[in-house]
């Protein structure tokens, strides 16, 4: 368990716990806004995809599921059946309520160091992003002492992130500003401004 605030706690994510829970999520069209995606990817696909983002494949990639434990007064807006035993829950009777994912957080590209998050719907507007980036941060200046910053890109407009990455101690770099036509690090060519935000390991 990585950094618990009193609402969420953090595990690292996986493949084999976490993939069903993920592709559950994107069955909602509307938990698909801002994720780049029109339809929902397969379950088979959302496991690659996870797998193909972890540290184990890529070094430097930190990536963490954002949970809420049925003591968490979250857990009632995401839980509607008790969820069967997964893999992972260890230390758990078959039957009792398991942890709910909300959410995943983390560095989710190196060179430069890229931080992002996600939220499912019923838990926006509730400060839970806020939350998880800074446990993850706390995380990860701890683990990478050598880095001395990470960014955000964030979409003009997108006025929930920018509200985010305020809280969590980012700072937009105006002259950082990635024009429409900009290409990203990951190789895609932005259809929009994205304004950089800028996080500093605290000294």
């Amino acid at each position: 368990m990585a950094n618990p605030t009193p609402r969420i706690y953090l595990e690292p994510l996986s493949a084999d716990k976490h993939s069903r829970s993920i592709y559950e999520i994107w069955l909602d069209p509307a938990n698909l806004a801002g994720t780049g995606m029109d339809t929902a990817p397969s379950l088979e696909t959302t496991r690659v995809m996870i797998r193909d983002r972890s540290h184990s494949v890529k070094p430097g990639i930190e990536n963490f599921a954002i949970m809420a434990g049925p003591e968490s007064p979250l857990y009632r807006l995401v839980a509607t059946a008790t969820q069967p035993q997964q893999q992972g829950d260890l230390g758990r009777n078959k039957g009792e309520p398991a942890p709910k994912l909300i959410g995943w957080t983390g560095v989710v590209r190196v060179a430069p160091e890229e931080i992002g998050w996600y939220v499912t719907g019923p838990c926006r507007g509730l400060g839970v992003a806020t939350e998880a980036v800074q446990a993850m941060l706390r995380r990860y200046w701890t683990a990478q002492p050598g880095t001395a910053e990470v960014i955000a890109y964030i979409r003009e407009g997108n006025v929930a992130s920018e509200r985010v990455a305020t809280k969590a101690g980012l700072v937009r770099v105006l002259e950082r500003t990635l024009v429409k036509g900009s290409t990203l690090p990951n190789g895609q060519v932005t259809g929009c401004d994205h304004g950089v935000w800028v996080a500093k390991k605290p000294t």
